[in-house]
């Protein structure tokens, strides 16, 4: 179809015509970088009917929010006006007297005469219409005050009286809207309407080539490489090549980052392919979904969880619908996993998903952090535990015969029992035990019990975190979905024991500071990263042990103390500090209960310094 577009061009140049044609399509799939990239060059090697001594010149003009016919002049000269000064020509007469209002507006380019005929000239010193082909795009987004039947009528004039060749961009669905396009009207500017079909892989090729081929080699090579998957993308969306240039742009970023980690970290680079492979996808997938509107912030939130639809059953995925039965409107979830991911495992990237919707800037660190975490090394090497749940994944279990699907489950129970996975996995692995309706005649009670004890058999190896959630969807369809929450929940248990083990051991270190380095003390609790930044950890202390603590203090670490007090308990007080203020009541009173506080030296004197900066943080809190 794009060879009959050319070629209709083509022949449209070729002879005397007294219309315009127009290109029409859908938003988003290449028309104009088409026309610029690849029908502009075969334009200039078109040479005029009735001299073969010239070629025609292509000039680009976007009406988008073109307001005035003025307007629209001006835009004209100014796609005219390189031509004039680099080839020191001057316009025709018609060409002058059709953009004259256009020109006088302009401010800068000199009075107007400078650039008409002058009869001195021979006429192959003159530019007319003739030589040129205007292309204007975006009429469909001109601004609202332009009428439809202005601009048609000026385009009208153009190719009626002047000869001029006009190829118009658009989209002539959203033109009909207009009441003024009226049939007639089109007919009597319009001579040929020539639907754009792209052939996206073509348009594909010209973009990352003129963009990447020179610039950054190692990408194009690898977006040559995987040009099947992005093309399947760009069709999934109706062959929107404008948001092609999206991702293109903002996967390149994290890309570059990519390489470099690979580069850089042995460990890491275990997988690169598999690791860039899943990255790409779920980039493209998010990238065209945000820029198309479908992805929003209405629904960001369903995007983020899921990366668990895919562990549904399939009935609910495929949605089947008993004869008699109404359809059920499929939530935004499901429609993007029945789109993208219907035949391939979901992999959610958290880091990509904020960067690429514009929540936070791409952080390498975190990405860095969610792949090592889905791709798990040891020692150099793929545990054999992680490449058995691969093994048993959607979809690749489809692939084993019923005697190898039930082997390898029973070997993937086995390192339950031996506590070799991540505290995390243990509910998907209790989903691989008993989906299909529980296909293997599994006793449930027992095997619950059999991975409680496995989840307590690898404690020693588990990591407290912080992101902790469950790849995992936990809808109504879900099968034994009460059994599968109770492994949840116990792994969340023993999740919550290690950040309590954290806390009790921060919470030590911090008041081993207080005592020995208050220096490092008031240091570690102005980092905003620091728990217990805005958390009451005063109220966790008994207020004789507090005081035990201020009572060794040298005079200088009392002051250094008291200046804690006023920046911690500023006028406007944190909310979670609230609690902390029953803490310096009991602090005052008890500083200032013993008989020695009546002795005038300069500890007392350090004392008394903190005790009235403690009165006005208790003032600040009734503030």
């Amino acid at each position: 179809m794009r060879d009959n577009l050319t070629e209709i061009i083509e022949q449209y140049l070729k002879i005397e015509t007294n219309y315009a044609l127009i290109v029409n399509g859908n938003y988003g799939i290449g028309k104009t970088y088409f026309v610029k990239n690849e029908l502009f060059t075969k334009i200039k090697e078109i040479s005029l009917p009735h001299n073969n001594e010239k070629n025609y010149t292509p000039i680009h003009i976007s009406l988008f929010g073109i307001k005035t016919i003025e307007d629209l002049q001006t835009q004209i000269f100014v796609g005219i006006y390189p031509i004039l000064k680099k080839r020191g020509i001057k316009l025709a007469a018609g060409i002058g007297k059709s953009l004259i209002r256009g020109i006088a507006q302009l401010n800068g380019f000199g009075d107007i005469k400078d650039y008409l005929n002058d009869f001195d000239l021979a006429p192959k010193d003159w530019i007319n219409y003739d030589e040129l082909v205007l292309c204007l795009d975006d009429i469909d987004r001109k601004s609202e005050s332009l009428s439809i039947t202005e601009t048609l009528g000026f385009i009208n004039t153009l190719v009626e009286n002047y000869g001029a060749k006009i190829l118009i961009i658009a989209n002539e669905d959203v033109l009909r809207i207009e009441k003024n396009y009226s049939s007639k009207l089109r007919e009597k500017v319009i001579g040929i309407s020539v639907e754009f079909v792209p052939k996206s892989e073509q348009v594909f090729d010209l973009i990352i080539a003129e963009r990447y081929s020179s610039d950054y080699l190692p990408y194009f090579n690898f977006l040559n490489e995987n040009k099947h998957t992005i093309i399947d993308i760009i069709q999934k969306n109706d062959n929107n090549l404008r948001n092609l240039i999206y991702f293109l742009e903002h996967f390149r970023i994290v890309f570059s980052n990519l390489i470099i980690q690979f580069q850089e970290d042995t460990d890491f680079n275990i997988s690169k392919t598999k690791k860039l492979t899943d990255v790409l996808y779920f980039s493209l997938t998010v990238a065209f979904e945000y820029k198309a509107g479908n992805l929003n912030s209405s629904n960001l939130n369903k995007i983020q969880n899921a990366d668990t639809l895919i562990f549904l059953n399939f009935n609910q995925l495929s949605s089947i619908t008993k004869k008699d039965e109404k359809p059920v409107e499929k939530s935004y979830e499901i429609q993007f996993i029945e789109k993208y991911y219907s035949k391939i495992e979901f992999v959610f990237f958290n880091s990509i998903f904020k960067f690429l919707t514009g929540q936070s800037a791409f952080i390498i660190d975190e990405l860095i952090r969610e792949l090592k975490k889905i791709y798990i090394v040891e020692d150099g090497n793929i545990p054999e535990s992680q490449k058995l749940l691969t093994k048993l994944g959607y979809f690749e279990c489809l692939k084993l015969t019923d005697n190898e699907y039930k082997i390898s489950t029973y070997e993937m129970l086995e390192y339950v029992d031996k506590g070799e996975f991540l505290l995390d996995q243990h509910p998907t692995a209790f989903l691989f035990a008993t989906r299909f309706d529980n296909v293997l005649q599994l006793n449930i009670q027992k095997l619950k019990k059999r991975f409680k004890s496995g989840i307590d058999n690898g404690v020693y190896k588990y990591q407290y975190d912080r992101h902790f959630r469950f790849r995992i969807s936990l809808s109504e369809e879900t099968e034994f979905k009460e059994h599968i929450t109770e492994i949840m929940n116990y792994c969340i248990s023993k999740n919550k024991k290690l950040e309590e083990n954290i806390e009790e051991n921060n919470f030590d270190n911090l008041i081993l500071l207080l005592s020995t380095n208050m220096e490092k003390f008031i240091e570690s609790l102005y980092n905003p990263n620091n728990q217990y930044h805005t958390n009451p950890f005063w109220t966790k202390l008994p207020i004789n042990k507090v005081y035990q603590i201020v009572n060794k203090l040298n005079k200088i670490d009392i002051i250094e103390l008291s200046f804690f007090f006023k920046e911690r308990y500023k006028r406007y007080i944190i909310s979670t500090l609230y609690p902390e203020k029953e803490f310096l009541k009991n602090l005052q009173e008890i500083i200032n209960r013993p008989q020695k506080r009546k002795v005038k030296n300069l500890r007392n004197a350090a004392l008394d310094i903190l005790i009235k900066q403690i009165e006005i943080s208790i003032s600040n809190f009734d503030n």
